[in-house]
């Protein structure tokens, strides 16, 4: 017989408070109440999780082991009731987008209005491109918006937008005076970059890679507007997908530039098993391109 939630609050206040009586008073019981739910838990088990050291109480290697597991477990616990509160909360239906690095687009408050039409409410999660396709798969998520397809086993992937990767740097940057910028114009400077790892079909593979050069100084910020926000303080270039940095572009914030080689990519909608239960997947779509289009 499993021991329940009560008897795991026990024995996490015993190993934080360090005493049967302190642990009783945080649960609002008696010491004798105590001392019977942990004599129970100890029974459903069949095991000692405790043992007594003259006047102290102390948790055994079993017991110090379940406590630990039982942190981890009661923090995911607490966190799942509260966000089953708000959810519970929240009207309508509900589809949830992940963004990864690339978080800057001006067309999103576009896209909450154009599915508020819907009755549908947009959640907007920020995750490592690494993991996006496992909030896909283990049901955490609706939809994933990414240059790179990557679509998990199962799920569909519609190519909403042709892009290219363009150089961007502040207005007053000395490379905002080339048309056309080289790979060796990026040699000398301090490069931003939103990965350690260079990603297939990106800068690296279709563009310093074949002309066999490098930026000499590489530095990782893991998102497009914070990255794009360094670069127009002039500390720093960098190469992004056109649509990722059009609207600062726009704005004045820092300067776009063609690459030397064609740079290609898709930009392609992700989205998981069911989600016609929600909008019909053409017209999420739809909705989609639209948006793009309007970019």
């Amino acid at each position: 017989m499993f021991i329940e939630r009560h008897h795991i609050r026990l024995l996490l206040d015993l190993a934080r408070l360090g005493s049967l009586s302190r642990a009783a008073g945080a649960q609002n019981i008696t010491q004798s109440a105590a001392s019977q739910r942990l004599h129970e838990a100890e029974r459903r088990l069949g095991i000692a999780l405790t043992s007594k050291q003259g006047r102290s109480l102390t948790l055994t290697e079993a017991g110090q082991h379940l406590v630990a597991k039982a942190q981890k477990a009661e923090h995911i616990l607490v966190t799942a009731e509260s966000e089953a509160l708000w959810i519970a909360r929240a009207s309508g239906r509900r589809l949830r987008l992940i963004l990864t690095v690339f978080d800057r687009f001006d067309f999103l408050p576009q896209l909450v209005s154009m599915l508020s039409t819907q009755d549908i409410t947009l959640s907007i999660l920020r995750n490592d491109v690494d993991q996006a396709g496992t909030l896909l798969s283990d049901g955490f998520a609706d939809l994933l918006l990414t240059p790179a397809p990557m679509a998990p086993l199962g799920f569909s992937s519609y190519t909403l937008f042709r892009d290219q990767l363009v150089g961007v740097c502040a207005p007053d940057h000395p490379l905002a005076n080339h048309h056309i910028l080289q790979p060796k114009t990026f040699i000398p400077e301090r490069y931003l970059t939103y990965s350690d790892q260079p990603g297939s079909g990106f800068e690296y593979e279709q563009f310093f890679q074949p002309a066999g050069v490098m930026p000499g100084r590489v530095e990782r910020i893991e998102s497009v507007a914070m990255l794009t926000d360094v670069v127009a303080s002039g500390h720093g270039v960098s190469i992004l997908p056109a649509l990722a940095t059009r609207a600062d572009a726009d704005a004045g914030r820092i300067v776009s530039r063609p690459l030397s080689e064609s740079t290609r990519l898709e930009w392609s909608l992700i989205y998981r098993p069911g989600i016609d239960e929600i909008i019909t997947a053409m017209k999420l779509v739809d909705i989609f391109r639209e948006c793009f289009q309007k970019q």
